[in-house]
C-alpha cells in the first residue's frame, strides 16, 4: 500500500518549485526550456492520476465501433498496449481502404468517437485549452 504523497503529488511539488524558485532565477535564454520541462511534468502528473483509465476508455470506444468487446485484461498494461495498437491499426487500415469515408454509415460513429477521444487527450495534455483560458 502506498502512502501520501503519491508520485503525481511529488511531481506537482517539484514542478511548483521549478516554476516558483528555479525559473525566475534562470537566465532568460534558459527559461523557455525550463517551462517546457514544467509543462511535461504537469502532463506526466495528470497521466499518472488517470492511470490506465484513458487507455481502457479508448480501447472500449474504438472496439465498440466494430461491435467488439476488448479482450485485454484491464490490469495488464502490456496486453492493453497491444490491444490498443491492434485496434489503431484496424481503424487506420479501414480509413485508408475507404471503409470510413463520409458516405459510409460508419463515418459518423468514427468521427464522434475520435472527437471524444481527442477531447479526452487534450483535457490531459492541455486542460486550459478546453477551459478557454
Amino acid at each position: 500500500m502506498r502512502h501520501a504523497p503519491t508520485g503525481a503529488d511529488l511531481l506537482d511539488v517539484a514542478r511548483r518549485q521549478m516554476l516558483d524558485v528555479l525559473v525566475p532565477a534562470l537566465p532568460a535564454e534558459h527559461r523557455y526550456a525550463a517551462l517546457m520541462v514544467a509543462n511535461a511534468m504537469a502532463i506526466a502528473g495528470r497521466e499518472m492520476r488517470n492511470g490506465a483509465a484513458g487507455q481502457e476508455e479508448e480501447l472500449w470506444a474504438l472496439s465498440a465501433l466494430y461491435g467488439e468487446v476488448p479482450e485485454a485484461e484491464p490490469g495488464d498494461p502490456q496486453a492493453m498496449a497491444q490491444a490498443l495498437e491492434a485496434i489503431h491499426r484496424q481503424v487506420c487500415a479501414d480509413i485508408r481502404a475507404g471503409r470510413m469515408d463520409p458516405h459510409r454509415p460508419e463515418h459518423d460513429a468514427l468521427r464522434a468517437t475520435l472527437e471524444e477521444l481527442a477531447q479526452d487527450r487534450v483535457a490531459e495534455t492541455n486542460p486550459r485549452y478546453l477551459s478557454g483560458t
